[in-house]
């Protein structure tokens, strides 16, 4: 190959090389694009309303660690007396992980088919399913998944007599604070939903006070790392919630989170629900 035909090749090369680099840019900020859109879907599911009830306020929080998350959370009244609650995480990240999240926030809600629910009609109302067969009934729908397991809390809370009535599948404990700020963990474990068949669930009972608050958040906060490469400490998160007027509580969680990773990616992704008795 003489000289002139070794610059055509080289130049024919140069130009399929950018032809395909103009591709992939182009597939790659089409991608981009449809997380972006999926992420603000994803965002719009989550709850608007604060003032769910005159006696209980509620906050939230949530920082997802890619364009998608696995963790969600949500909170309605039903029968004008009972606050439901949820908050779950499902395991992994990315897209897989989020249309089970997404398919997650779907089925809990007020609706036919929902496991949270049963029409009674002799009564001709929305009987409100107790937390622990709500649980089981997830984890008998979403077997077997393999990795598509998840940890979560559901609960009741009675607005009448703020009695909660909560399942703990493989989620950190929530965290009650009272009146002085003295926070202690209410529950006990359990297993996730999602892995073996026939797992039994217990129910957990507490009461929410006025001033009192009950903070439930996902693992993820805790995964959170400094520069030494230590995870974020439970104790922390006590003392900046109980620290912070209620409605500034979890945006104080937020600025410390960035404190302590130096503004660093997360790991994981990070939720926080904040119940307030007024």
């Amino acid at each position: 190959m003489d000289h002139e035909d070794s610059i055509r090749a080289l130049t024919e090369e140069n130009a399929r090389l950018t032809a395909e680099n103009q591709r992939l840019t182009s597939v790659f900020e089409q991608i981009q694009s449809e997380l972006r859109a999926a992420s603000a879907l994803q965002l719009g599911l989550l709850p608007t309303v604060f003032d769910v009830h005159p006696k209980f306020g509620v906050d939230w929080l949530l920082l997802p660690c890619s364009y998608l998350a696995g963790d969600n959370l949500n909170y309605f009244m039903l029968q004008e007396r009972y606050l439901i609650f949820y908050q779950l995480d499902v395991a992994g990240h990315g897209v897989a992980s989020a249309l089970l999240s997404v398919t997650l926030n779907q089925l809990l809600s007020p609706q036919p088919g929902s496991p949270m629910v049963r029409f009674d009609p002799q009564l001709e109302l929305k009987r409100i399913v107790p937390p622990v067969d709500v649980v089981s009934e997830l984890n008998r729908r979403f077997l077997p998944q393999g990795d598509g397991y998840f940890t979560m809390i559901y609960a009741v809370l009675d607005t009448e007599t703020g009695e909660i009535r909560f399942c703990q599948a493989g989620h950190p404990a929530p965290l009650q604070f009272s009146v002085d700020g003295t926070a202690r963990g209410v529950g006990s474990g359990g297993f996730p939903v999602g892995l073996w068949p026939g797992m039994t669930y217990d129910e957990t009972v507490t009461t929410l006070g006025s001033g009192e608050r009950l903070l439930v958040y996902s693992d993820g906060v805790l995964a959170c790392l400094n520069a030494s490469g230590e995870p974020y400490p439970v104790e922390r998160l006590q003392r900046v919630v109980a620290g912070a007027a209620a409605h500034e509580a979890l945006g104080a969680v937020k600025l410390d989170l960035e404190r302590w990773t130096g503004g660093r990616e997360l790991p994981d992704d990070v939720s926080l629900l904040l119940l307030v008795g007024r």
